[in-house]
């Protein structure tokens, strides 16, 4: 049985939310290429009412220190898809 079977949906949202702080992190994806617009990525996350305050709160910053610090752009950008 997969764990995807035994945890179900919140699986899957955790997984999501993995591979996003991965790319962040890393700055690429899981095939080496470069995001150029991690707000595609992060948009459907920061809107999806399974992933908790805190961890939406994670990926803002790690957004903030992937661009280098914190502008109102950036802060923008992000806060406009919560």
């Amino acid at each position: 049985m997969s764990c995807l079977t035994v945890f179900g949906v919140e699986m899957l949202h955790s997984r999501h939310l993995f591979v996003c702080v991965q790319d962040l992190v890393m700055g690429t994806d899981a095939a080496g290429e470069k995001i150029k617009d991690h707000v595609k990525q992060l948009a459907p996350l920061l809107q999806d009412k399974n992933i908790s305050p805190n961890d939406k709160m994670r990926l803002i910053l790690l957004y903030i220190i992937q661009k280098g610090g914190d502008t109102q752009s950036a802060r923008l950008k992000l806060l406009a898809h919560m």
